[in-house]
């Protein structure tokens, strides 16, 4: 077997800075960390003897695991299931940043990829359970939503600049301080609360809906990989356990995802709004930094720099702007104007991508996107699980991150191959970016009218003449 030789630091060359390659000097990850996108990915020695493993175990482990763990949540309270999650992602993240093999470098990401599914869900049910209405509600979830969007960013642009400075492996230790003093804090702030009701559990529901999304999140990074032929085999897989777990679903009295918490139409608007939004926003993150270093030239410390009115307007939106505007327009119109705010943002990015000039297309397009992604995140998790039960809270918030972890990798999977296919009919290499932001910009117009269908009226049938 051979033996794996980890990079050390700035010192040791990463895949991604040889010169024969024509990808951008660092390479990122627009998954999910702990509950957040955005960690830099901890390069590998060849990309082709599964250095992606790690990465899409993680990925896959990550968005199949939410769903059951939603029942985890139910039987243990989300104290004890946001200290377990956040033990295990500080202990895998430790194994990682100190891994010597490579199968304990993918051991840990799929240990974090399960820890991650822990706290997700439990971080969001416990605050929808404290703020159940009012104007603490709404405060409550404009700083979830700035700490989750600005936090993604932050997480994503520092950990580039961090792997190129010191080393990937202090882009898992650092995580691994960051998941203890959320350990610390929830075992000293957080009160002990169970819920009222107990909830069997369904091994089978549980086995084929973990399955099936596991396939299916798997195929996406298959894909990208070239080797069309096995995704397209786990997509079959996939979409066969998924059809069984519905059927499964129907013939039980306590299902994993009760069908009265999908029938409500404002909290699937906000659900489709979510997955689609986070289908742009992975990949607005990806994208833009590839710009800045292949068209605008920019080093990781000047990209990191540059970058940085992302989170600022993220922040500002969620918390001044969002508040405001639920106050005068309510909930609703303030996603739409935030999915409307983020498609403009693209708009503008794909319009003057060949200007190649950051103060003129980059900085006011990043602004838009995040100001707009600001009012959608903050007003979405509300609307997604508002009017919950106690006994449908954790399936609730597991739908948010399900929705955005499937939503981020299809739309990264997707944009990529706009990428590649405008990579092949054009020299041009402004051509592609031009085309992913153009399709990105796109994605938001959908979210924003699929929304705005799913919250119309629904048309009563007009009374027939005879009837009585």
């Amino acid at each position: 077997m051979a033996q794996w030789q980890p990079t050390n630091g700035a010192g040791g060359a990463s895949p991604c800075s040889d010169a024969n390659h024509s990808q951008p000097r660092w390479r990122v990850d627009g998954r999910h960390c702990s509950g957040a996108p955005g960690c830099a990915e901890p390069p590998t020695h060849r990309e082709d003897a599964g250095g992606g493993g790690g990465r899409r175990a993680r990925r896959a482990v990550d968005s199949s695991l939410l769903l059951v763990s939603s029942r985890f949540g139910d039987r243990l309270g989300p104290r004890a299931t946001l200290a377990a999650g956040a033990a295990g992602f500080a202990a895998s993240s430790v194994l990682g940043g100190f891994s010597a093999e490579f199968s304990l470098l993918v051991l840990a990401r799929v240990m974090q990829g399960a820890s991650a599914a822990l706290i997700a869900p439990a971080a969001l049910a416990a605050l929808s359970l404290t703020f159940p209405s009012g104007r603490g509600r709404t405060r409550a979830f404009a700083i979830y939503a700035a700490v989750g969007v600005a936090g993604a960013a932050v997480g994503l642009f520092a950990g580039g600049a961090l792997t190129q400075m010191l080393s990937w492996r202090w882009t898992l230790l650092v995580l691994a301080v960051l998941a203890g003093v959320v350990l610390a804090m929830t075992l000293i702030a957080f009160p002990t609360r169970r819920s009222s009701e107990h909830r069997s559990t369904r091994p089978l529901s549980g086995i084929l809906i973990t399955a099936g999304l596991f396939s299916l999140v798997l195929a996406l990074s298959v894909f990208e990989s070239g080797d069309l032929r096995t995704a397209v085999l786990l997509i079959l897989g996939g979409a066969g356990a998924v059809l069984g777990f519905i059927f499964a679903e129907r013939r039980t009295s306590d299902p994993l995802v009760p069908a009265r918490v999908l029938k409500d139409r404002t909290r699937l608007g906000a659900l489709v709004a979510l997955g689609l939004g986070a289908a742009g926003l992975f990949s607005v993150f990806l994208f833009v930094v590839y710009y800045s270093d292949v068209v605008l030239g920019f080093d990781v410390a000047t990209t990191s720099i540059a970058l940085i009115p992302f989170p600022v307007a993220a922040v500002a939106s969620s918390l001044l702007l969002a508040p405001l505007l639920q106050r005068s327009i309510g909930e609703r119109a303030g996603l739409l104007i935030g999915l409307g705010l983020a498609g403009a943002g693209m708009a503008w990015a794909a319009l003057t991508a060949p200007a190649a000039s950051y103060a003129f297309s980059t900085l006011p397009s990043i602004v838009m996107v995040a100001a707009g992604m600001g009012l959608v995140f903050a007003s979405a998790q509300d609307l997604a699980t508002r009017g919950l039960s106690a006994a449908d809270e954790s399936v609730g918030a597991a739908l948010v991150h399900a929705f955005q972890q499937i939503g981020g990798a299809i739309g990264v999977t997707a944009l990529n191959a706009v990428s590649v296919v405008v990579a092949r009919v054009s020299s041009d290499p402004v051509a592609g970016y031009t085309a992913v932001f153009a399709a990105t910009g796109a994605i938001y117009v959908i979210a924003l009218v699929g929304t705005l269908l799913i919250w119309m009226p629904a048309r009563r049938s007009p009374r027939p003449l005879l009837a009585r």
